[in-house]
């Protein structure tokens, strides 16, 4: 019989992933990452309101070694994905620019 990996086994969401997700618009879907690795959620959680963290967070989870660590399904990746544009257009309805807004303003 095969043992469940860590990211099968229940993991509670915290409040603060589940306050997250009631603020998600409704084309943005976490369906996977609730149910494959909601550790996941809760990284994001943790960093959302700290732009250039949260920039590192998608970095790391899409672009990193092994992307954290984490056994992430191609599914879990594009919702991954899907939660990046959403927190680009909410730091863009912010008033924050990206770091190659910032450069592209200061060399003129």
């Amino acid at each position: 019989m095969l043992k469940p990996s860590p990211s099968q086994t229940l993991y509670p969401l915290s409040n603060q992933a589940a306050k997250l997700i009631s603020t998600l618009d409704s084309p943005v879907r976490v369906n996977v990452l609730r149910k494959e690795c909601p550790e996941v959620l809760d990284l994001l959680a943790r960093s959302w309101n700290d732009t250039e963290q949260l920039r590192r967070t998608f970095d790391s989870l899409l672009f990193g070694p092994r992307r954290s660590g984490l056994p992430l399904s191609f599914a879990a990746l594009l919702e991954i994905a899907g939660l990046q544009q959403f927190a680009l257009v909410q730091t863009q309805r912010r008033g924050a620019h990206c770091v190659w807004e910032n450069l592209l303003e200061s060399t003129y």
